[in-house]
């Protein structure tokens, strides 16, 4: 699609944005950090300021910043993880805990620390992507921003999948641009971040791109592998090797569910469980016959990368709210040309996020029966989601033009 096309389907073609959009690469970058940080202080500000002191027994306290100010402590007092003591994450990300916690440990400081993996978010997408089409690049980094997914969880919920997103991205828009030592460097650092980063990894090591490049990737991806984790599994190979237990849901034996916004975690509220190694088989068989479709279909890198997390999140029971911004994030090449995919991929955010509020988040509920409500709630989300995949299936995202 054209520019000039684009700009009568893209709602948001005011005058001021052309103005910007014309302006150098320098200055567009320095733009999109500026609203960044005007977005994410005035956010922190209201949190702080407003709805923890006046509201904060309705909205609660972020639950897992105990243990990101635990694990960061006992790394900062000298202890190594999984040695001295049990960690189900991987272990760059509590590395990168040690940070904030030193800077303090309140949660502003977390809520700043994960919103300027954010604004770094941005910066990659644009400046990664300007290649294909600098107007359009640039409307994505500025459409992340203001993702309901990110603006409820980053800046108020003080979660770190903002940096599990970013080292999401990076692997695939550096293979975009040919850069296959980065690639596998990003890949690496994500796998160490969070496993959902290797969710698309098996892709790109089947997809379009050539055997060399495959053949390449996959030797730095297994030497760096190697170099990073080998301490740890010296020091302590069977308490390291538990953590992947965690995103393989636990106990083969256990049901799944918990705190989420999956359906099944509420058809589970309703008496029906689903035992944890048929959510894994589920999982498994939807990464893998999505992986296979995509090579089969030939699609591109970035429409594979899409197949695939749309399979998983539709099949992986314990799907929480802010693991969207990864599809979702990609979702965005498709949005800032077709309003249809842009306002499902907004909208989609109420009613999961209503689902949690309504079902307690894995607490009280609202009232009994509220799986119920939830469960509806929680499919209309998802049906919005499926909806804007599909609508990605009619055209020709421009990072592939």
């Amino acid at each position: 699609m054209t520019d000039e096309l684009a700009k009568k389907r893209w709602p948001g073609y005011w005058p001021w944005l052309e103005r910007t959009i014309a302006r150098p690469t320098s200055e567009k970058l320095m733009i999109l950090v500026l609203i960044g940080l005007v977005l994410y202080t005035a956010l922190i500000l209201l949190d702080n300021l407003v709805l923890r002191p006046y509201l904060g027994d309705v909205i609660g306290y972020p639950e897992d910043l105990a243990t990101y100010r635990e694990r960061a402590e006992w790394i900062l007092s000298g202890k190594i993880p999984y040695k001295d003591f049990h960690s189900e994450s991987p272990p760059l990300i509590m590395y990168l805990f040690t940070i904030p916690q030193a800077l303090g440990g309140d949660i502003w400081v977390y809520q700043a620390y994960f919103c300027t993996f954010s604004i770094m978010t941005v910066c990659v997408v644009y400046l990664g992507l300007r290649s294909f089409n600098d107007r359009l690049a640039f409307l994505t980094g500025l459409l992340y921003l203001f993702l309901p997914f990110g603006m409820i969880e980053i800046p108020l919920g003080a979660q770190d999948e903002a940096i599990t997103v970013l080292f999401f991205l990076l692997p695939i828009i550096f293979m975009m641009n040919g850069r296959v030592l980065p690639t596998a460097i990003s890949a690496v650092l994500g796998a160490l971040t969070k496993l959902f980063n290797m969710l698309v990894f098996p892709w790109m090591l089947i997809g379009p791109n050539t055997r060399k490049e495959r053949s390449r990737l996959l030797f730095y991806f297994i030497l760096i592998v190697v170099v990073s984790l080998l301490p740890f599994l010296l020091l302590a190979p069977e308490d390291f090797l538990r953590f992947p237990r965690y995103y393989l849901l636990g106990n083969p034996d256990y049901p799944t569910g918990g705190s989420s916004i999956s359906p099944w975690h509420f058809i589970r509220q309703a008496g029906i469980e689903l035992p944890g190694w048929a959510g894994l088989g589920m999982t498994l068989g939807a990464i893998s016959v999505s992986t296979y479709l995509s090579w089969k279909w030939r699609l591109t890198l970035w429409e594979g990368a899409l197949f695939v997390m749309v399979a998983f999140f539709l099949f992986y029971p314990k799907i929480l709210f802010v693991y969207f911004l990864m599809p979702v994030s990609l979702m965005m090449v498709w949005a800032v040309e077709d309003r249809r995919v842009m306002w499902r991929i907004l909208a989609m955010a109420f009613p999961l996020f209503l689902s949690v509020c309504v079902s307690g988040n894995g607490m009280d509920p609202m009232f009994a029966g509220a799986w119920a409500l939830s469960l509806v709630l929680s499919l209309i989300g998802w049906t919005l989601f499926f909806q804007a995949w599909l609508l990605t299936r009619t055209r020709t995202a421009f990072v592939d033009r």
